[in-house]
């Protein structure tokens, strides 16, 4: 099986081709990268800027190069013996007038080879959307929109099109009589005599009477031929205004159509199809339908069988109601050798399915373990002191509760319509208990409260009974449900009933049953990724290093020894999984996050800090309406924000404030408390910008003690990210680089982490320390630590650390994995790798706060003294230092004052005789 060594993941959009990508191989071949790892690059909505949106999973995306283009790529890859790991988007496609499927549903209806494609009810409980799917696309209600003209019919190629802002969807075909109807009787005295021939009249009678599409696309064929002449095509034109005048005229075509717009925040409180997350423009697959995963994959497949793509990653497999089914028909077709990644926000004290036929998941478990390491676990208490003392309402409710309410928050206010279409499945599968005491708003109630209680983002059972971690799951989902609805006893009773027991009274009860939680764990994923990734996580500021993808907030720190058991885990069950530490989706840089955990080792700093800070920054502080602006949550949340991101030599790019007034509104509008992104409290917004503009103006007490402080943490940072960095590659797993995180990444939330990455000054950085450390590495060690600041030192370890594991690919991927004893120092992570001759060592400094003073690296015996690291068992006697060239030597143990010497983090290899 193709086993990546590295991966790079690239984001390719308009601004970055398939073109733009050619000439940085090279720097990325010596760099040590083996595989390119690609974000979705087929047809795409126009524009996107991350490919997800995808139109057409048959072509590639026009906008990022041509099938020349991508051949090209792929040859020059081949040149340098570089493989492709491609990301996939199962789940769904761009709700667009570019997606042929869609567009030939609402043409042909249930003709349609596509109809039963997306995830539609055609049966919804409102007749108003009765074979119809709802296209919630309009500034304004129908009826507004007809009266203003923003929506109106058009012709042109293909024939007739409902036009509304700058979309075009195609009228229904059995809509044609009717059209054709109201432009005879609004220019019935010049009616072309093309369009009185009897002809004409057998084919539309036929339209309304044939069922079968390739008939229906012959009749469409025969009536465009007699619209072509100047004389049909003016007098179509004038007809069309007129009906374009009227909107009684426009709605009788509109309740014609496979389609019902409706104004854009009705999807809110009612939907009929199933979306991404909440966002309305993306339309989700039946992937469980066979029809449709073969369709879907035939272009992929494809490509693979050519040898373009060597391994798949399949974006968001939690949206996928049947994902075990899916992974197996996926690997029989694509067969054993290719190296497949599933999309997966692990918690930390979950399990990825392990009957899933993948090496793994794409690295989110990875990044939370490493930031959770880089916490220290004896601060806790204090911080949360700290945060309760200066957000005093954050004492009211812990971390489980407002989880639980921000979730509700979502399902009362924007997933309404979802719920609604779940309960009223329960109903239609006549699981409705046959026992009176029940009402039917009491069983909703209680249903609400078990999906917002689940602890994890979904199940993954296919069968009843549900079994292993599942089973655990849903019990602890029950029993967060019974503490939050004391009142809703019986109902949750009988839902434990439906789930867990085996045999009911109704007929087909477990078929019906098992269709009913299949569905219920489609719907918490999104539950969970809108109420806490996107509400909670804004809200809850104590640490807000912690409040990103795959993490938990909730979780401060772990120990070495508890990093060492996910390890031999990791290395047990998926040791070909990917590590990732910054990805398109995380909230903050990954060395951003590693500077906010230095806080943890300094909480008495801290502490003083925001005090100074609340003090020199109340006159800046706002109220209105009798709330103060920003809250104090808020500039919580923004000092930490700032100190993230704050540039590493202390000097802000000329775009950074509105880089960060941008994060700021987004976070703003996320938290959903004084503005959100369906109503902007501008007001509020902009006093809250005003706030940090002011604090960050040239002579502010603020700016000044922020700059000194800023400078503290990002040194210690600093060091923590090269450690990071180093495990990130030489840890269970396979190392995944983000673009441009080679150098120091202090991003904000998207957009900020996918802007454009400067190659060219990282290509100039790479032969700058390939001509240094050619010959003695010991000034050039040096330099790189009096400039740690322009990045060069994480590039030197990035690069190291990546040639290191290149060359000995099968060390850690098929080696043991072996956690290190230290001798009476609890402030280094050790571990080792052995097979068979070949052994690896990996040491970094851990608490590095109370280790080393500010500004000064931790070498030598000033710092280490005496201090030892005890060696394994039979481990040989000379090691040599891959970062330093140097030799080092013990029979039982080594000195970390030697380890140390030259450079802050230390990988020694050997080998046995």
């Amino acid at each position: 099986m193709f086993v990546p060594a590295a991966t790079y993941r690239i984001q390719f959009h308009k601004d970055f081709t398939f073109r733009d990508l050619m000439p940085q191989i090279p720097y990325l071949k010596a760099l040590g990268i083996g595989t390119i790892y690609a974000s979705p690059i087929f047809k795409a909505r126009p524009g996107s800027t991350h490919g997800y949106d995808v139109t057409n999973a048959q072509e590639l995306n026009p906008e990022i190069g041509s099938r020349q283009d991508f051949e090209a790529l792929q040859q020059l890859l081949k040149e340098n013996q570089m493989f492709w790991l491609q990301d996939i988007v199962p789940n769904h496609m761009a709700f667009h007038q570019d997606n042929g499927w869609l567009m030939d549903i609402f043409e042909h209806g249930p003709a349609s080879e596509f109809y039963n494609f997306f995830d539609v009810n055609w049966e919804h409980e409102n007749p108003e959307l009765t074979g119809k799917l709802m296209a919630p696309f309009l500034g304004s209600t129908l009826e507004e929109a007809l009266e203003k003209g923003d929506v109106k019919l058009v012709f042109g190629e293909g024939g007739f099109k409902i036009q509304f802002y700058e979309n075009q969807f195609p009228a229904s075909f059995t809509s044609w009589p009717l059209i054709l109807e109201k432009l005879t009787e609004n220019g019935r005295e010049n009616a072309p005599k093309t369009l009185q021939e009897p002809e004409i009249s057998s084919l539309l009678q036929a339209v309304e009477s044939e069922d079968n599409k390739d008939e229906l696309a012959a009749i469409k064929t025969q009536l465009l031929t007699h619209f072509q002449n100047a004389e049909t095509l003016n007098w179509l034109q004038n007809g069309i205004e007129i009906v374009n005048k009227s909107p009684e005229q426009l709605q009788q075509i509109l309740d014609k159509q496979f389609f019902r717009l409706t104004l854009w925040s009705d999807s809110d409180q009612q939907i009929n199809y199933r979306r991404f997350f909440t966002i309305n423009e993306l339309i989700c697959l039946r992937m469980e339908d066979e029809t449709v995963f073969k369709k879907y994959h035939q272009f992929i497949f494809s490509q693979y069988q050519q040898g373009y793509f060597q391994g798949l990653r399949i974006d968001h497999i939690d949206g996928l109601a049947d994902p075990v089914t899916y992974l197996h028909r996926l690997r029989e077709l694509v067969g054993n050798d290719c190296y497949i990644t599933v999309e997966k926000i692990l918690d930390l004290g979950e399990e990825l399915p392990v009957n899933w036929p993948v090496q793994g998941t794409t690295g989110y478990f990875f990044l939370a373990v490493i930031n959770q390491l880089a916490t220290s676990v004896q601060a806790e208490k204090a911080f949360d002191e700290i945060y309760w003392k200066h957000v005093p309402e954050a004492r009211e409710s812990d971390y489980e509760q407002l989880v639980f309410e921000k979730k509700m928050y979502m399902l009362e206010n924007h997933m309404r319509g979802e719920t609604d279409n779940l309960f009223n499945l329960f109903k239609n599968l006549e699981l409705l208990p046959d026992t009176p005491g029940f009402t039917e708003k009491s069983l909703k109630d209680a249903l609400q409260i078990l999906l917002a209680a689940f602890p994890v983002y979904r199940l993954y059972t296919n069968q009843l009974p549900v079994e292993g971690q599942d089973a655990a799951i849903l019990e602890k989902a029950f029993a967060r449900a019974r503490k939050f609805a004391l009142h809703l006893k019986k109902e949750l009773t009988y839902f434990h009933q439906l789930f867990v027991q085996t045999d009911l009274a109704q007929p087909d009860a477990a078929v019906n049953r098992l269709h009913f939680l299949m569905r219920c764990q489609q719907f918490t994923g999104p539950l969970a990724a809108k109420g806490v990734e996107d509400t909670t996580f804004y809200n809850y500021n104590r640490l807000i290093s912690h409040n990103e993808v795959g993490d938990d907030p909730e979780v401060f720190g772990i120990t070495v020894s508890r990093f060492h058991q996910e390890m031999l885990e990791r290395q047990r069950h998926w040791p070909l999984a990917q590590n990732a530490t910054a990805t398109h989706d995380t909230k903050r840089g990954e060395d951003a996050r590693m500077r906010l955990n230095v806080l943890t080792e300094m909480p008495e700093k801290w502490a003083r800090i925001l005090e100074q800070w609340e003090t020199e920054n109340e006159p800046f502080v706002q109220t209105i309406d009798g709330h103060q602006v920003p809250s104090r949550n808020r500039i919580f949340y923004l000092y930490q924000a700032l100190l993230a991101a704050f540039p590493m030599d202390g000097q802000p790019e000329a775009d950074f404030q509105e880089r960060v007034k941008e994060a700021l509104t987004k976070a703003m509008r996320e938290a959903k408390m004084y503005s959100n992104w369906s109503e902007p409290n501008e007001k509020y917004e902009q006093e809250a910008l005003d706030f940090l503009g002011s604090i960050l103006t040239d002579g502010t007490a603020f700016k000044s003690s922020f700059q000194a402080f800023a400078r503290l943490v990002s040194f210690y940072g600093m060091l923590y990210s090269l450690g990071q960095t180093l495990l990130k590659i030489t840890s269970p797993g396979i190392p995944d680089i983000y673009q441009g995180c080679e150098l120091w990444d202090l991003s904000m939330v998207d957009p900020d982490n996918r802007r454009p990455v400067n190659f060219e000054s990282r290509k100039n950085y790479l032969q700058e320390l390939q001509e240094t450390t050619g010959n003695g590495r010991e000034n050039a060690l040096k330099s790189m630590m009096q400039n740690w600041t322009d990045g060069k030192i994480k590039m030197y370890v990035t690069w190291c650390a990546l040639q290191f594991r290149k060359a000995r690919k099968e060390l850690f991927t098929q080696g043991e994995y072996l956690p290190l004893k230290l001798a009476d120092n609890p402030n280094v992570l050790a571990f080792g790798w052995k097979l068979e001759t070949q052994w690896c060592l990996v040491i970094i400094p851990l608490e590095l706060g109370k280790l080393t003073e500010p500004e000064t690296f931790p070498l030598g015996e000033q710092i280490w003294k005496d201090e030892m690291l005890v060696l394994p068992a039979n481990a040989p006697k000379k090691w040599k230092n891959i970062f330093t060239d140097q030799t080092l030597s013990g029979e039982n143990k080594l000195a970390l004052a030697e380890i140390f010497k030259l450079f802050p983090v230390a990988c020694l290899t050997s080998e046995t005789v």
